[in-house]
């Protein structure tokens, strides 16, 4: 199997490094079907990729996570003392996964298991990484749900160090605020580049993570992104390896202090309206894709990737719309 294949090669190029593996929308099929628990039927359900997806785990995994993952795909464990991983299975919340027109109020009950499991990290003075393939407050994630997700992480703001997300293709980020103090910024979802090419550069992302040390935050304090120019390397004879280089770092080329909710959302204020800095974000959003850049990004292009950012219920597009307006008043446009 495929699966099979990855897991291998990267227990192969990484033996010691730690892994703690999510499901994407495409690894079932066919794709972007996942049953929820109650549907039995072994020509309907997911069970042989939940039960696939234990067996290969295990490998990096402890043996308690498994009833979890073959019910639905999803799981926790202690990374290290005081650092607790929740992977999420957000193909619960996914648009074109069909069974969730069958089962939409919290499917495999993933949104009771995962306030549970932060309600038992709080208790414990434990802080929590949360990773998963679709971000939440994406379009195609239902609204209800990412509304629901969203009132979690705000109930748990302290104990959610960062949330890592994907899917998207696109190199970006999502600020959730709180939902009382409508303009205090309380947490990160970093969205990270995909290695998939359409008409954008394969990329990927490193962190730096506040690491294991008394009162570690294991907040995220850095991150870097690199990728490989396709247009070159497909220019190239096949026997040259494709060159692979750092396209940026986060604190460096935003000139951040931090990573933090606050600094973030003060970079997010910046973008509104620093035209060099957002031509910036834009460039590293799409990889530096040259197909991307030739096309440039009129005013509905920055409204909708500065909408993103600050969306994590699509149904409340208030923030939107104030972007729409202060970008119609710009003399740029």
């Amino acid at each position: 199997m495929i699966i099979d294949r990855l897991m291998t090669l990267i227990q192969q190029y990484f033996p010691t490094v730690p892994v703690y593996p999510t499901l994407g929308n495409h690894e079932s099929h066919p794709v972007n079907t996942f049953a929820p628990p109650e549907i039995t039927d072994v020509e309907f359900n997911t069970a042989w990729l939940y039960d696939e997806a234990d067996r290969q785990w295990a490998r990096w995994l402890p043996a308690d996570v498994s009833s979890s993952v073959r019910y639905g795909g999803y799981y926790t464990a202690l990374a290290q003392p005081g650092l607790r991983i929740v992977s999420m299975n957000m193909n619960y919340c996914y648009i074109f996964n069909y069974w969730t027109y069958y089962k939409s109020q919290d499917p495999a009950s993933i949104l009771t298991w995962l306030n549970q499991v932060l309600e038992d990290a709080e208790l414990a003075g434990e802080k929590v990484h949360i990773l998963s393939h679709i971000p939440p407050g994406n379009l195609d994630c239902w609204t209800i749900f990412s509304r629901e997700f969203a009132k979690i992480i705000n109930r748990f703001e302290s104990t959610v160090a960062a949330q890592f997300y994907g899917h998207t293709h696109n190199d970006e980020y999502k600020i959730f605020y709180d939902l009382e103090e409508l303009n205090r910024p309380i947490n990160i979802a970093f969205v990270a580049p995909s290695l998939t090419t359409s008409s954008d550069n394969p990329g990927y992302r490193i962190y730096t993570v506040d690491g294991q040390r008394p009162g570690s935050t294991w907040a995220v304090l850095d991150h870097s992104s690199w990728i490989m120019n396709l247009t070159v390397a497909n220019a190239q004879d096949p026997s040259i390896d494709p060159v692979w280089f750092e396209l940026y770092q986060a604190k460096r080329d935003y000139a951040l202090t931090d990573l933090s909710p606050r600094s973030m959302d003060a970079f997010y204020q910046q973008l509104v309206t620093d035209d060099a800095l957002f031509q910036m974000y834009f460039e590293h959003y799409y990889k530096k894709s040259e197909e991307r850049l030739e096309k440039g990004c009129d005013i509905d292009c920055r409204t909708k990737l500065l909408c993103f950012i600050v969306t994590t219920d699509p149904l409340d597009q208030s923030r939107c719309q104030n972007i729409s307006q202060l970008l119609n008043q710009h003399p740029e446009f």
